[in-house]
């Protein structure tokens, strides 16, 4: 005859059957867990440069790709390679590939703030869509300095005065030419002219639209002369303007 169960085991088995539903989603977190992000910094206006490499592989070709991550599951492809050795560009981003020497290059020009956040450079299965291998980054872009933006400012604006002060057919006006004969004038002739302003005179405005780009172009160079020399008085750290990874 069998013993009755003990209420210390019933209890037991209870507790079991009440947390194995809360420890389930637990465990399932945890074997999707983000790897950590590999951090790069760069300022709004520079360009970024990944190499990413990889054991030399081949065929079949396997695609590689550099995509922003928008959520734990989900990741926008910027830019995806077409295969060896050839560029390809979408927008600010390129990417080129090289499987015989295991590499392959992202870059990024032309930062803004809002490119902040992480990035995944993969590598796709040749026979589907899936990701065999990817390297997780974070990117941070902080502000360009309030001088850097100062010269950018200042050369769109000599850049757009410069074009306003060329008629659209593409040649600046001429004074018009001398007569080769002294001609005499009718009275009525004569008082029409002074009437009216001379034909030189519409060369004024674009004389002084000429000489406020050339006063602009000498303060953005001023400018730039200040900023060198402040960079080359302060000391630099080690910084490298290029970032490789290696898959592991």
């Amino acid at each position: 005859m069998s013993s009755p169960a003990s209420p210390q085991g019933k209890g037991g088995r209870l507790w079991k059957a009440l947390l194995l539903p809360l420890l389930l989603p637990l465990l399932i977190a945890g074997s999707w867990a983000l790897p950590e992000a590999q951090h790069l910094h760069r300022v709004a206006g520079q360009t970024l440069s990944v190499t990413c490499q990889y054991p030399p592989k081949g065929w079949p070709y396997e695609r590689k790709g550099w995509c922003k991550e928008l959520s734990a599951f989900k990741c926008t492809r910027l830019v995806t390679s077409s295969g060896p050795g050839r560029l390809v560009q979408s927008s600010r981003f390129s990417i080129w590939d090289n499987p015989s020497t295991g590499l392959f290059i992202v870059t990024m020009t032309g930062l803004k703030e809002e490119d902040s956040g992480h990035y995944w450079c993969r590598i796709y299965h040749a026979s589907s869509n899936s990701v065999s291998k990817s390297i997780r980054f974070y990117l941070a872009v902080s502000p360009a300095p309030a001088s850097t933006q100062a010269i950018r400012a200042s050369a769109e604006l000599v850049s757009s005065l410069t074009q306003s002060s060329v008629p659209p057919g593409g040649r600046a006006k001429q004074a018009p030419r001398a007569a080769s004969a002294i001609t005499t004038l009718s009275p009525q002739q004569n008082s029409t002219l002074h009437s009216h302003p001379a034909a030189p005179s519409a060369l004024v405005p674009v004389l002084c639209v000429l000489l406020v780009a050339k006063g602009l172009a000498l303060t953005v160079l001023t400018i730039r002369w200040d900023m060198q020399w402040t960079t080359l008085m302060e000391p630099r750290s080690p910084d490298a303007s290029k970032v490789t990874c290696h898959f592991q």
